[in-house]
């Protein structure tokens, strides 16, 4: 049968240089010996995919399996789920989801109908994260590369194969994150006694916490979610998390809610009033500026574009300015489409709207309208 993670011997010893030398020595005849009596059951991992399963998650979530470990009939949840859960639609951690997996990947489904592939987990280890698809509504493999470039460029020289790959292996630990709504220093900052937890290895980061408790107990992934503002403003979504449909509002807002157009924050007004300003909009956006009297810098986008569009009340061409500030594929005004809505303008990027001007023509704009390089400010 299929063996989702069939031992690498080359890759288990290069993991762990104390097998390494214990083999060397003659402790232990290889790898794989080592790994059958101990590291199975100290959780190592036995090659590169394996970090995408959580023996701690996985019984957890399944009290049957942990029964049937507790009583000798498995020696782990992982030989479990190696030899049934994989197939029974069981999830091996946070980091995939069989259901969000078939029903995003249709092809995927009709071929485990048909017997191609016993389940979508097979396919995604054998091929999916190969393809870029995404295992699970928290991983976003286009927006990992985006964010972090050096991962690119690794899998450029192949260092590794995938995104996903390095997430599991290095990534989720470095405190990178794989979701703009989440930011691991920010939930550690916030939240002392998850740090102290995952400094205790309870939690493999605070990203493992959020997935499994956090988001439940109503605690902010980053400043751009907040979830009781979120239900609030969503009374169907509300009553759906209150009868299970989704885990919490940031459940439903990843799998379903960005693409519906709902709003995760209160929108913020600034107002600069008199003398030169610099209005700042940040990454979460859906800011309201009002630069006021004099020459004002309107910043809509700091190295990525906001999750929400901006508006400028008072913009003046010739004496204002709208900074897009080192966002990548984003250099000068041709890079922007300006479109005329009434009386307004909208300025959009790369596929994304940034900022509405309030009584702004298109045509007026130009190239010393913006900037597209500057020092951010400290905010």
């Amino acid at each position: 049968g299929f063996r989702l993670l069939a031992f690498d011997e080359n890759f288990y010893l290069a993991q762990y240089p104390d097998v390494a030398n214990a083999v060397s020595t003659g402790a232990f005849s290889s790898g794989l010996d080592h790994f059958q009596q101990f590291g199975q059951l100290e959780g190592r991992l036995s090659n590169p995919n394996a970090a995408i399963f959580d023996e701690g998650n996985y019984l957890f979530n399944n009290p049957d399996v942990a029964d049937a470990v507790a009583a000798g009939i498995f020696a782990s949840g992982f030989e479990h789920f190696q030899q049934f859960g994989q197939f029974e639609g069981r999830n091996p951690s946070i980091l995939y989801n069989e259901e969000f997996y078939l029903a995003n990947n249709p092809d995927v489904a009709a071929a485990v109908t048909d017997e191609t592939f016993r389940s979508g987990f097979q396919h995604f280890v054998q091929s999916g994260q190969y393809e870029k698809r995404d295992p699970s509504e928290f991983f976003s493999d286009s927006l990992y590369l985006s964010n972090y470039p050096d991962v690119a460029a690794a899998i450029g020289n192949g260092a590794f194969r995938t995104a996903f790959t390095h997430f599991v292996q290095f990534g989720e630990r470095e405190g990178r994150d794989d979701n703009l709504l989440f930011n691991e220093s920010y939930y550690l900052a916030q939240n002392a006694d998850v740090a102290t937890a995952v400094t205790n290895g309870i939690f493999k980061s605070g990203f493992d916490h959020f997935i499994q408790f956090g988001q439940r107990e109503y605690r902010a992934p980053s400043e751009l979610y907040n979830e009781s503002y979120y239900l609030a403003e969503n009374a169907d979504i509300a009553a759906a998390v209150a009868s299970g449909v989704f885990k919490s509002g940031f459940d439903h807002f990843i799998q379903f809610g960005e693409q519906e157009g709902r709003f995760t924050l209160a929108p913020v007004s600034l107002d600069g009033g008199d003398g030169d300003d610099i209005l700042y909009g940040g990454a979460g956006g859906r800011v309201i500026m009002t630069g006021g009297r004099d020459r004002d810098q309107f910043w809509i986008a700091d190295q990525v574009l906001p999750r929400t569009a901006n508006t400028i009340n008072d913009f003046v061409v010739g004496v204002d300015a709208i900074v897009i500030n080192q966002v990548a594929g984003v250099s000068g005004i041709a890079d922007l489409s300006l479109t005329q809505q009434g009386t307004n303008t909208l300025v959009s990027a790369l596929g994304k709207e940034l900022a509405t001007l309030v009584g702004v023509q298109a045509t007026n704009l130009n190239s010393s309208s913006f900037i597209f390089s500057a020092t951010s400010p400290v905010v």
